[in-house]
């Protein structure tokens, strides 16, 4: 039988994120995630609402990042530059 995903949440911390884009705003220290879908059957009726439970730990402390913009004052419209962050293990 075909299911169709009729609703998507996602929650940190236990807050509902409304409308979720695919980003979420972390705390430092544990954070809990779950993302919860409700399928429905063809006729509507939602035959089951799986969940996974995820927990992710911030330590900002410990992470490093590199980018190559300089000190330097900036008067265009743009500012093309390159930045990534890693966390030493």
């Amino acid at each position: 039988e075909e299911l169709k995903v009729e609703s998507l949440e996602v929650f940190v911390n236990g807050k509902l994120i409304p409308q979720f884009q695919g980003v979420v705003t972390l705390t430092e220290g544990e954070n809990k995630i779950r993302i919860k879908v409700d399928y429905a059957d063809a006729s509507g009726k939602i035959v089951a609402t799986p969940y996974k439970d995820y927990t992710i730990i911030l330590d900002s402390k410990s992470l490093v990042i590199n980018t190559s913009l300089n000190n330097e004052t900036v008067t265009k419209d743009q500012h093309l530059f390159t930045a990534s962050a890693s966390c030493p293990l």
